[in-house]
């Protein structure tokens, strides 16, 4: 697989974040709180700078209170 469909996967995953952070009307800070990480590595996660793992998956959706299943709801279209 070639870098540019694993960096597109990253895009997909910070503009899913992003939208759930608006729906449930969360900041950066506020999710990073959360989670334990600093603001700038859910900025990161956000803007596909950081390749997250997959435990982090399972973090971030507990923290959006959403599956990781409906965490990843079209990331690999």
């Amino acid at each position: 697989m070639s870098r540019k469909p694993i960096q597109l996967i990253y895009k997909r995953l910070g503009k899913r974040v992003k939208l759930l952070l608006k729906a449930k009307n969360m900041t950066h800070a506020e999710l990073a709180k959360k989670l334990g990480w600093p603001r700038c590595s859910v900025t990161h996660t956000c803007n596909a700078r950081d390749r997250i793992l997959l435990h982090d998956v399972e973090a971030l959706a507990m923290a959006l209170n959403v599956t990781p299943l409906d965490l990843m709801e079209g990331v690999f279209r």
